[in-house]
């Protein structure tokens, strides 16, 4: 099994889930893959280390290294540019992000969270922002934006911590193909 580096929650509720340059979304049916770049128009780079989604506006978000990628508004931007509330130290790293309904955005970067409207390089513990965490340093947070819940995602188990208990994540999302 391979991990998976991003997962996104859409307004539907459904989650799409990156792999390297592949993505799965759970409603196209069990085990249905497609290409990163064929989800998402214009995308500048083949294997992105971040990707998150707006899901009022459809548009996805993309970091590699210090810059990124915003669908809806294309053209390639340091990261501190577009978010300059980030730490200083984080224009490398970023593992994670994720869309607040406010439209603020979480960036995780190893243990470490920085969330936009917290000001100036403002940063917490990853277990801090989400209770009952049970790994340290998951392959993947992602957030639901209508109800506020974290799901994190280790190998292959999950935790959503507003549904607490770590299950398998195939026993979670059932459409995943088999060797995710």
């Amino acid at each position: 099994m391979t991990a998976i580096t991003d997962a996104w929650v859409y307004k539907s509720n459904t989650v799409g889930f990156r792999r390297g340059t592949e993505v799965h979304v759970t409603d196209w049916g069990r085990g249905t893959i497609k290409a990163l770049n064929d989800l998402i128009n214009g995308l500048p780079w083949a294997n992105p280390d971040c990707v998150f989604h707006w899901h009022n506006s459809g548009a996805y978000g993309v970091i590699l290294g210090d810059e990124t990628y915003i669908s809806d508004s294309p053209g390639i931007r340091k990261i501190h540019d577009k978010w300059p509330s980030l730490p200083n130290d984080w224009s490398d790293g970023i593992t994670d992000a994720w869309v607040y309904e406010s439209g603020e955005v979480g960036f995780r970067r190893g243990t470490e969270v920085h969330v936009t409207d917290w000001g100036q390089g403002t940063i917490k513990a990853l277990d801090d922002l989400i209770n009952g965490l049970p790994w340290a340093n998951p392959d993947c947070v992602f957030h639901w934006q209508n109800s506020g819940a974290y799901g994190v995602i280790l190998g292959d188990e999950t935790y959503i911590s507003d549904s607490p208990g770590i299950r398998k994540i195939h026993d979670q999302w059932p459409s995943l193909p088999s060797d995710w």
